[in-house]
């Protein structure tokens, strides 16, 4: 069984949040992934769209590093093949390399992280 773990990009400043909100109140995220702030009178209400939720993959990079969705991995160094770099989604039934402009997609395994570095994150670029 792995880990459920999430990270929360605030767009407005360019970061990834720690995990308590700036204002002081507790991130909730909801079932359906949005996150939600729970302030002291225990109402909860959702956040804007300032915020982008990301899932652990449960896997790690070659040097482990965990990997989320978002972020972008490095393939092919010292490889006989050129080196490839794409972002990391959730489609349909499991977490795939995807890299767009070459039609790249496929499923990722720890097996096939074994030469993989995470190089940056969809949002940093």
């Amino acid at each position: 069984m792995r880990d459920i773990k999430f990270r929360i990009w605030q767009k407005s400043l360019k970061r990834f949040m720690s995990q308590y909100y700036d204002g002081g109140e507790r991130i909730v995220i909801s079932l359906e992934g949005k996150p939600l702030e729970w302030d002291e009178m225990k109402n909860h209400r959702e956040m804007s769209d300032d915020f982008v939720v990301q899932q652990y993959t449960g896997l790690k990079d070659k040097n482990g590093v965990e990997i989320y969705e978002g972020d972008i991995l490095l393939w092919g160094e010292g490889w006989v093949y050129p080196e490839m770099s794409g972002e990391i989604q959730w489609i349909e039934n499991g977490y795939y390399f995807v890299q767009p402009e070459y039609d790249v997609k496929w499923l990722i395994t720890r097996k096939s992280l074994s030469s993989a570095k995470i190089i940056g994150n969809i949002h940093e670029r």
